[in-house]
């Protein structure tokens, strides 16, 4: 796979109010008062990259790990490097790569690589499958031997680059951004989001109406002991979702690749009075966000660097995160509570 061909791989973003994964100034890194991570050594010298990093770093283990050029697909081979992180800044001096691939469409050799943030387990400062990812860069540090040739024109030089895929584009060299080799971020977004609020009003209200977290796998014929929630309903509503939901409300999903959890807020006519949703009661009405159907989505941690890479470049996370339903087939994932949502008047497709 050329880099042009690794570009143009890459599955256009969903619409919607997803978290963002656009191009961000990251400011000058030599005002940087945040202090140095990695190996301090003896003697100050240039590094060649730098990683800042955007949240939580304590404890964590940051890794380089090489994009496989001659696969088909997006595969990532060997670990570069690998440092105890000790600042929200790590500075790596890392030469000439030995692992360089001929890229024959641009005519140069170089390599494509991520970073990755994870918790080191065993302690030996790289990372393996199982681990807890924390973050994977969605900008990719890339090294050219010897003269760029026709990137050159975009701003790549021999050594040591940045670069973010601009996928609203059409896979061309042009397509991507670069950024500052020193000053590459990463987001911290795969720390397990333990908790979700969930509140809104009720815009048409009648008599016993409840409102309840209905778990998707009931509409795969499958059954739950306990609801997460089920409640009376009066004009507005409050849901708090704290931990992994029981291990009944989650299943196989083949668009996701992995066992989730996917409630459903529904409003229903209590039909027969009790204040519990069961069998007779009608669902009249999704929970929404502008008119969208919200729902609430428990993913699990990431623990491989494809899906940590997907996450972020999605705009996804682990544990609990809203997904709003914008079309049959597009979904837009928000982070953050979820707040200011109608229900009522949000009827349930015939």
């Amino acid at each position: 796979m050329t880099l042009i061909a690794l570009l143009a791989c890459i599955p256009d973003k969903p619409e919607g109010d997803t978290a963002s994964t656009e191009p961000q100034e990251t400011g000058d890194p030599s005002t940087d008062d945040t202090g140095d991570g990695g190996d301090s050594g003896e003697a100050a010298s240039d590094p060649d990259l730098a990683w800042e990093i955007r949240g939580d770093w304590e404890g964590a283990t940051l890794t380089m790990h090489a994009i496989d050029l001659g696969a088909d697909d997006l595969t990532f081979g060997a670990e570069l490097a690998g440092v105890e992180v000790t600042g929200s800044r790590v500075e790596l001096e890392l030469g000439a790569p030995t692992d360089l691939q001929e890229d024959p469409k641009l005519g140069v050799k170089l390599g494509v690589y991520v970073g990755a943030l994870h918790d080191d387990d065993d302690g030996d400062g790289s990372f393996d499958e199982g681990e807890a990812l924390r973050g994977v860069s969605t900008v990719w540090a890339v090294y050219v031997e010897g003269d760029p040739g026709g990137l050159g024109k975009l701003g790549v030089v021999e050594g040591w680059n940045a670069l973010l895929a601009d996928v609203s584009g059409k896979g061309g060299a042009e397509d991507f951004e670069l950024y500052d080799p020193l000053a590459i971020p990463i987001e911290t977004n795969l720390a397990v989001n333990e908790t979700l609020l969930i509140e809104g009003e009720v815009v048409k209200t009648a008599p016993n109406q409840g409102l309840v977290l209905a778990p998707y796998v009931l509409f795969d014929g499958g059954s739950v002991q306990a609801y997460l929630y089920d409640e009376p309903m009066g004009t507005s509503f409050s849901i708090a979702l704290d931990g992994e939901p029981p291990a009944d409300h989650q299943a196989m999903n083949v668009d996701f690749g992995a066992v989730v959890g996917m409630e459903v807020p529904l409003l229903y006519a209590d039909n027969n009075g009790d204040g519990a949703y069961n069998e007779g009661d009608y669902p009249s009405s999704y929970v929404c966000d502008g008119g969208l159907p919200i729902y609430a989505v428990w993913m699990p941690a990431v623990t491989d660097l494809i899906t940590g890479w997907s996450y972020g470049y999605w705009g996804m996370q682990p544990g609990w995160i809203g997904m709003k339903q914008s079309g049959k087939d597009d979904v837009a994932f928000v982070t953050g509570d979820l707040t200011g949502l109608h229900t009522g008047d949000c009827p349930l497709a015939p």
